[in-house]
Parts: structure tokens; sequence; C-alpha cells
């Protein structure tokens, strides 16, 4: 998924299949997060996540539950 604006990502179990990125060049307007209650996977070799210049956030476990 490659798109001109954030990508925001809130679930139980997160499943990334395909890269993801984000082409705005504005600090927090291009960021990638993802918030898990359980947890955050892929099966995908090479897998890339990518901003142009941008946080990048994965949180798993994100309830402190001791599921993810």
């Amino acid at each position: 998924m490659s798109v001109a604006g954030p990508i925001t990502v809130y679930g139980g179990d997160i499943q990334i299949n395909g890269a993801l990125t984000t082409t705005t060049t504005t600090a927090q307007a291009g960021a990638i997060k993802l918030v898990a209650t359980g947890s955050i996977t892929t099966n995908t070799s090479g897998l890339s996540v990518t901003t142009s210049n941008s946080d990048i956030t994965f949180a798993a476990d994100a309830d402190a539950s001791g599921a993810g």
C-alpha cells in the first residue's frame, strides 16, 4: 500500500501482507502507526515499511494484557 498521507491501523492482531509506504514529506502527515492489542506479524520475506522522513510506530500488546 502506498499513500500520500498517514497510515494508521488499530486492531486485535495485525497481519502485514505487503509493503507499507507513505510519500508525504511533512513530518507526522506521512507517519505509519500500527497499534494492536494482540500481536503484529508478517509472513512476507523482504517486506518494507517506509516513509519520507516521518515516524514509524509498531505497538503490540498495547493494552498490556500479556496477549501480544
